[in-house]
């Protein structure tokens, strides 16, 4: 389905099992081969390799009902083209929808490939264990497959928004790292002892202070401006 494609477009780029039911009278193998190819196109704005985006497809078919589109006359090309489950004119309950998907898509263990989306526009590479340590909180948590099955029923990114802001609260070298290019960017040099000073300042304020940091705009200026009058020896006065 298509909707993943649009989580790559969010501000700071973020997001696109159960098996398929085996009492199914309909072959749901072609609605899940159309989603997979859907996820792995080049254009698709994910990094879902073969294994995750199989999960992920089989978790979308079974959360439809291969019967239930079948008996719609949704066709598995219609089925993968579909922006989220609105879409799909079909007769689906959406609170069942949000509960299926939300256990099945957190056995696929999106965290990597999605925080890979999420940090390509950071303005550094992050380190392996800075990576490792917002894969592993994704992956640990509920809060990317609650998002993910929101944003496919509703249409609304923020529950994935969320998932990775709750992230960088348990990674504050992340948003340390973040914050110090920001103001390296402004053009003042930030030294080591400096960005070890932004970091811990991120890691006291905690998620409020992510909050701000995400949001961008005035809300993250405000931020930097805050943390640089704290850090300012460090800074160079």
């Amino acid at each position: 389905m298509r909707r993943a494609r649009s989580l790559a477009a969010l501000a700071v780029p973020l997001f696109a099992v159960a098996a398929c039911s085996s009492d199914s009278s309909v072959d749901a193998a072609p609605y899940v081969e159309a989603v997979q190819a859907d996820l792995e196109a080049d254009d698709s704005g994910l990094s879902l390799d073969g294994d995750s985006a199989r999960c992920v497809a089989e978790a979308l078919v079974d959360a439809a009902d291969a019967d239930r589109l079948d008996e719609a006359d949704v066709t598995p090309e219609d089925f993968a083209a579909a922006e989220s489950f609105g879409d799909v004119d079909a007769d689906l309950d959406d609170e069942q929808l949000r509960d299926d998907l939300d256990g099945s898509l957190g056995a696929c263990q999106l965290g990597a490939p999605l925080t890979e989306v999420f940090v390509a526009e950071f303005p550094f590479e992050l380190t392996d264990d800075d990576m490792g340590c917002v894969v592993s909180s994704l992956d640990d948590g509920d809060e990317l497959s609650i998002g993910l099955a929101r944003s496919l029923v509703d249409g609304d990114d923020a529950g994935i928004q969320e998932a990775f802001s709750t992230s960088l609260v348990d990674c504050p070298s992340v948003t340390g790292n973040l914050l110090a290019a920001s103001i390296s960017a402004a053009g003042v040099p930030v030294s080591d002892e400096a960005k070890s000073c932004i970091t811990a300042q991120m890691e006291a304020k905690g998620e409020a202070a992510v909050d701000q940091l995400v949001t961008g705009g005035a809300d993250a200026q405000e931020l930097g401006q805050d943390i640089g009058q704290a850090c300012l020896s460090e800074l160079g006065g």
